[in-house]
């Protein structure tokens, strides 16, 4: 690293060169030595919108995310139109689970930068993630427009469409994307939830150890291997795979215990489902009894919709389109909001606008019968 301080000490106005050596030194991991180099650049020329930016990279990695969210706005300040700077911001605002600004944040680099394939791939995370499928499904078809053969922009189509229910045409698209990527390891991953069968189980695990092979650091994989190990009826690999999930640093203790209380009270007619929508018919085809359908959190309407298509009755859903109005699991306030923005719903839905404990006691006392359907 002495090179960098030769710079401080023999060119201390070659503004540039002390920008380029932060940058340098942030991708050989010398976070802290990038900051110094950046703040003394931006000391001697606030205006620096590229420096400003490199700041937000190099504090966002150092952990200090709210001083990289200031750095990011400075540099928009200065420079408006500058891209990078809008991306960088939506990547750390992403990453803090404030997926609303971060959205709008790939929407502004994208309109300055539309050849920014990162943009478009993020934005589709961040729309998967808020639960969008129909701004998801148009991201990704724009992506794929310019950039056929990437993967990641076909693994999310295939997400958008398979969260939609369409099975078929979003299997195809995680084939495409394995096809034109064998080596991206998310994209076998999700086609082995489109593959699973309870009764044969052998093609998704194939997916699942691929998935795992080209990319060790998918650890949920573990849980998806030891559980389709378990129904072959091997106990010996199902475990080391539930072992190497209980060593994960991510937290999913939660789904082992989901998968224990599914194999101790599993009984003959139970089903495993690897779907929502598979999920919601085989329970539709299981309510017999005359009553009401109901479903509580509506957000963007999927699943109302899917309710609404297969019921010949009202289906009546429960959302205060704000986001849940507590912190949870670590998230701020305000998770899952549309911005009060309400769904295009089918004809015979109708949407309850609030939040439950406001909504719910009228409409008890209006419809007092049982209920056929509820789906929370």
């Amino acid at each position: 690293m002495e090179i960098y301080h030769q710079i401080l000490t023999r060119q201390p106005d070659h503004l540039e060169a002390l920008n380029g050596a932060g940058l340098t030194a942030f991708h050989m991991g010398d976070y802290d030595l990038a900051i110094r180099l950046l703040q003394t650049v931006i000391a001697r020329k606030p205006d620096f919108a590229e420096a400003q930016s490199n700041l937000g990279i190099a504090l966002t990695v150092a952990g200090r995310t709210e001083e990289a969210l200031a750095a990011y706005r400075r540099a928009i300040e200065i420079a408006p139109s500058y891209a990078n700077a809008h991306y960088g911001l939506g990547a750390t605002l992403q990453a803090m689970g404030r997926f609303a600004a971060a959205e709008a944040a790939y929407r502004a680099a994208i309109a300055l930068r539309p050849d920014h394939i990162e943009s478009y791939t993020n934005l589709a995370a961040v729309q998967h993630e808020i639960g969008d499928l129909g701004e998801l499904e148009t991201t990704c078809r724009q992506a794929i427009a310019r950039w056929p053969d990437d993967p990641v922009a076909h693994t999310y189509l295939g997400l958008a469409l398979l969260s939609g229910g369409a099975c078929d045409a979003a299997e195809a698209a995680l084939r495409r994307a394995v096809n034109v990527d064998p080596s991206y390891g998310r994209a076998h991953y999700y086609l082995g939830h489109i593959l699973f069968r309870e009764h044969d189980p052998h093609p998704a695990a194939s997916c699942f150890e691929e998935a795992l092979r080209m990319d060790p650091t998918l650890g949920r994989v573990h849980f998806f291997l030891g559980m389709t190990y378990d129904l072959r009826g091997d106990a010996a690999a199902a475990a080391r795979h539930f072992d190497a999930l209980a060593r994960h640093p991510e937290r999913t203790d939660y789904l082992i215990d989901s998968w224990t209380y599914v194999k101790s009270h599993r009984a003959a007619g139970t089903r495993l489902l690897s779907d929502s929508f598979g999920t919601l018919q085989y329970a539709l085809d299981c309510a017999q009894v005359d009553g009401l359908a109901l479903e509580f959190g509506v957000r963007f309407g999927t699943s109302l919709n899917f309710l609404a298509g297969r019921l010949a009755q009202e289906v009546h859903g429960f959302d205060s389109f704000q986001g849940l109005p507590e912190a949870w699991d670590g998230v701020e306030p305000g998770l899952y909001t549309t911005g009060g923005r309400l769904p295009q719903v089918a004809a015979n839905a109708r949407l309850h606008v609030g939040l439950f404990s406001d909504t719910l006691p009228g409409f008890a006392a209006e419809h007092p019968g049982p209920i056929r359907f509820m789906n929370v």
